[in-house]
């Protein structure tokens, strides 16, 4: 049975202070504790139960934009230190520290159960291997930052850029397969609403929808 939420009960239950800067993102880990990264450098690891810390991780000397879940055993971090930090989910420890990129990594998505993508200020977009974290393809079409990413389905996905554009990739060849313009200002998130169907949301201050 699906539980339906009222909207005029929702209401503040706790607030959780223990970062000292701003929260840049969350991940759910599993059904008992889930994961915030921040501009104070940190991951702090929380119980979902009773909604506090358990764990203060430490290891980027960056902010923390973007956070990324790859198996129940680890999962990513991007950071402003230019660098990829995977984690063991369960005991916290650094497994890998991924050096290639040059600029702040803004973004992650998984691609499949062998790859996954991050998005840089240093205006690429890079393949990772997940078995051992080895980078196999940049894709340098962007001529700005990459803030975004989106699995738009198995063979395809997009990437949002400074340069006011979103591109599609074929997931196979790493092609671009399209550029999308209309956007006036720097494309920050992407979602997909539909089967065939996405949005966009700028510093232009327009979501556009496409099809």
């Amino acid at each position: 049975m699906q539980k339906i939420i009222s909207i005029e009960k929702i209401k503040t239950e706790k607030i959780l202070e223990v970062h000292t800067g701003s929260v840049n993102c969350l991940l759910k880990l599993d059904n008992k504790r889930f994961a915030s990264g921040s501009w104070d450098h940190t991951i702090i690891i929380w119980n979902s139960n009773k909604f506090e810390c358990e764990k203060i991780v430490k290891g980027h000397a960056g902010d923390i934009p973007c956070i990324l879940k790859i198996d129940s055993n680890t999962f990513a971090t991007g950071s402003s230190d230019n660098t990829i930090r995977i984690w063991n989910s369960n005991n916290f420890e650094c497994l890998k520290v991924l050096k290639d990129h040059t600029g702040t990594v803004h973004c992650l998505l998984k691609l499949d159960t062998l790859k996954f993508a991050s998005g840089s200020s240093d205006n690429t977009i890079r393949i990772w291997n997940l078995n051992n974290f080895q980078n196999e393809i940049i894709l340098r079409d962007h001529n700005g930052a990459v803030h975004c990413l989106l699995k738009l389905d198995n063979n395809t996905f997009a990437s949002g850029s400074w340069d006011k554009t979103i591109r599609i990739w074929n997931s196979n060849n790493f092609e671009c397969v399209r550029i999308l313009e209309g956007h006036t200002g720097t494309v920050y998130c992407l979602l997909n609403l539909d089967n065939n169907i996405f949005a966009s949301g700028s510093s232009d201050k327009k979501i556009r929808i496409w099809n």
